[in-house]
């Protein structure tokens, strides 16, 4: 899978995919099963137009750039996020950084740069995107712009499961309470906690996380049983202001030192 910066494209003399690309735009922080769908309707698009299946995201979660101070964190790193996109089976990624020139960017400009640059032929979307200045192209605006130019769209319904919106937000919201097995039916894979190396043990067999280190969203309080790095069980207890975590009571012979440099924790 290809990764651009939005500089690449910008600064591209000619169509990057002269064979003509299929998109969806958005922020996809999981990736979840909202997601899918639109994901879904590019690979289509692109397998019966023989196009280029592609995403157009950002470096970081838009609502933790808009809402810094009640933004409760990404559900997964930069990382993570290309490696689901390239599992899904995106031939390429197009990140953008939101600065204040992106901010400012008018919705026509930007569609204008998604078809000259990146030939953008068929684009899928849910039926409440917005993007440009002050989220001032819709659906509405959207639907013009392709008609001039022979574009296709396919904007699709919201999808639900119990009759609640799939959202990026209620996965946050579920992580928080804890509800692990409903966050891994959304995601549909187990939510996955990167541990920042500034972390510490304080005994052979505990580590600490401090919250205000973590870039990621995580249970509010609670007890649960996790692996750590995929492999080592081990319980995590949130805490206020901290994550302790503990290797299982079923590994007594074992310490942090055969776990290895904690990398992640899988819920």
């Amino acid at each position: 899978m290809t990764v651009l910066s939005w500089n690449d494209v910008l600064n591209s003399a000619q169509p990057l995919f002269p064979q003509g690309t299929a998109l969806s735009v958005g922020s996809f922080d999981g990736p979840h099963r909202g997601h899918c769908a639109l994901f879904n309707a590019v690979f289509s698009a692109a397998e019966k137009e023989s196009l280029v299946p592609g995403i157009v995201t950002f470096t970081k979660a838009l609502p933790g750039i808009k809402h810094p101070v009640s933004y409760a964190g990404d559900i997964a790193t930069l990382s993570e996020r290309l490696n689901q996109y390239k599992n899904k089976g995106f031939d390429f990624v197009v990140l953008v950084d939101f600065d204040d020139s992106f901010s400012r960017m008018g919705g026509e400009v930007f569609f204008t740069v998604l078809m000259n640059k990146l030939n953008m032929r068929f684009i899928a979307e849910g039926q409440d995107f917005r993007c440009g200045y002050k989220g001032s192209y819709g659906m509405a605006e959207i639907t013009d712009f392709i008609l001039q130019n022979g574009i296709r769209a396919q904007f699709l319904d919201l999808v639900q499961t119990d009759g609640k919106r799939i959202s990026s937000s209620e996965v946050r919201r579920q992580i928080q309470k804890g509800n692990f097995s409903l966050v891994t039916e959304l995601l549909e894979r187990p939510f996955l906690l990167e541990i920042p190396e500034t972390s510490y043990l304080i005994e052979k067999k505990t580590f600490v996380v401090k919250r205000s280190l973590l870039y990621q969203v995580s249970p509010e309080t609670g007890s649960y049983k996790v692996l750590l790095n995929g492999s080592v069980p081990a319980v995590l207890i949130a805490a206020s202001e901290k994550l302790m975590i503990s290797l299982a009571e079923e590994n007594p012979q074992s310490d942090f030192a055969t776990v290895g440099h904690l990398k992640y924790v899988l819920f």
